[in-house]
């Protein structure tokens, strides 16, 4: 039987967005913690993480749906479209080790509170929006308040998308430094998330060096003026992904 955590770890970003609801921010604070026991995965159903959170499956369902939308998670499925694995996204950053306790769950072999403390650091996000939207040249406008049509230069998403907390966001600003997509306005942008947030997110798990290494090998098969023998005239985010 699997034995409620002792607390949960709940990104301050998650609970001020005003998309979630308070149910939706207790999944993602469960999913967290069950990914950070021993085997760092979570593959737990949505019965099981409503028995965590005291609530019904359908309501861990809705909440996982809205979390992924908004890009806090991803759900991981294999071919037949089940789900595999939930992954969270948002990335933190380093403050203390807390200290040590016991705490033991005995459907995943009595992994304790010191081995999450030890394997996984517990890291604090800080956000500045004032200096991302001065700097980007967007002063004066909040981000709830931003149109389709709001004006958005390369540069400028590039700024944001590199302050994002989220991972899988700050990989999809390097995918845009280095290729170029010439979109001027906020809807352009968030389109060109979109259709690379999944791929992100699996890219996520990796470091940048790993990234940049695969990088490299692939333009060494993209084919260009500077390397007529190259086979590869398309890519994308996904091609990147078979180099790692």
């Amino acid at each position: 039987m699997l034995k409620n955590p002792d607390f949960l770890v709940i990104p301050y970003q998650v609970i001020d967005d005003k998309r979630l609801r308070p149910t939706d921010q207790l999944v993602y604070g469960v999913v967290y913690w069950l990914e950070n026991l021993r085997d760092g995965r979570c593959t737990a159903s949505d019965r099981t993480i409503g028995e965590v959170c005291k609530v019904g499956a359908g309501t861990v369902a809705n909440g996982l749906t809205r979390l992924e939308k908004c890009g806090y998670i991803q759900r991981v499925r294999n071919e037949n479209g089940e789900r595999m694995e939930i992954k969270t996204l948002v990335s933190f950053r380093k403050v203390a080790q807390l200290m040590n306790g016991v705490s033991t769950n005995d459907e995943v072999g009595g992994s304790t509170n010191d081995e999450q403390n030890n394997n996984h650091s517990i890291r604090k996000v800080k956000r500045n929006k004032a200096s991302a939207e001065a700097d980007a040249g967007l002063a004066g406008k909040k981000k709830s308040k931003w149109q389709k049509d709001t004006p958005m230069s390369r540069k400028d998403f590039i700024f944001w998308a590199k302050k994002s907390p989220q991972r899988h966001i700050q990989i999809i600003a390097e995918w845009a430094e280095a290729e170029g997509p010439e979109y001027e306005t906020y809807g352009q942008w968030q389109s060109f998330i979109s259709r690379n947030s999944r791929v992100a997110g699996r890219l996520a798990v990796f470091s940048m060096k790993q990234i940049e290494d695969a990088y490299t090998k692939m333009w060494k098969d993209v084919k260009s003026k500077k390397n007529p023998d190259g086979f590869i005239t398309k890519y994308s985010l996904e091609t990147l992904e078979k180099y790692i």
